[in-house]
């Protein structure tokens, strides 16, 4: 059974974390799943309120742009070679981009585990997905989540946006070969069984009147699209 913290506990997690904003997806907190044990809320709906407060929005603007050296397209004409790695979504996410899936209004798959570093030391992951959806001229920065996994929706959110200001978007354009007017959006993909994938669940709660509606605002004003892969590469939005 998850630890249980009151109210006044989640708040102050949350103000330390926001001192170091390119690891708060990161912070304990925001992966915190149950209700304080004092005021009955989600921890993620007090989390999600606070970081949604005008004297916070200088979280956002912390999260400064790496200038990467290395292409961001480190795998052109390179198969995933499938392993025997318990890193399960890095090994499905190879796969999409073997056969180049499809997944709806994402676009194709057309790269996967994206650097961002620059130097060892940079504080910064790897982008899980890239889609380039052709009609739209629009790619997707994409946070894969896949069944098996405790990272709240909160936790995934913040994670891709993180990314997604980390990016150098001249440089990531220039990588790809496509022109500069060439949109670049967020996106957090996640596949499975909701028993099985907290994020999932958790997203399709989202949209339940009085349940998560500040993590639901918080995901509105960070523009990010909540999808699930049903199969065969169909995708349903769940929020946006």
């Amino acid at each position: 059974m998850p630890k249980k913290y009151n109210c006044k506990q989640v708040q102050n997690k949350i103000a330390e974390s926001i001192k170091k904003p390119e690891t708060i997806y990161k912070a304990d907190c925001v992966n915190w799943s149950g209700r304080t044990n004092d005021s009955n809320e989600l921890s993620s709906e007090i989390i999600a309120g606070l970081l949604l407060e005008k004297k916070n929005s200088g979280w956002l603007k912390g999260i400064g742009t790496i200038s990467r050296e290395e292409t961001y397209n480190p795998h052109l004409g390179a198969k995933f070679q499938k392993t025997k790695s318990n890193r399960k979504e890095e090994q499905y996410a190879g796969c999409l981009f073997n056969t180049k899936a499809k997944l709806g209004t994402l676009g194709k798959v057309i790269e996967y585990q994206v650097p961002l570093k620059n130097i060892r030391g940079d504080r910064a992951g790897k982008i899980d997905l890239v889609t380039y959806n052709e009609s739209k001229n629009s790619f997707y920065l994409i946070e894969f989540k896949l069944n098996n996994t405790s990272d709240t929706l909160l936790k995934t959110v913040l994670e891709i946006e993180t990314y997604y200001l980390q990016l150098d978007p001249e440089k990531f354009r220039c990588d790809f070969n496509t022109n500069p007017q060439s949109e670049i959006y967020k996106a957090v993909l996640l596949q499975g069984k909701p028993e099985g994938c907290l994020a999932l669940k958790e997203a399709k709660e989202v949209n339940k009147i009085n349940l998560r509606p500040k993590l639901k605002k918080l995901i509105q004003k960070l523009q990010i699209g909540v999808y699930e892969l049903i199969n065969d590469g169909n995708i349903e939005i769940l929020c946006q």
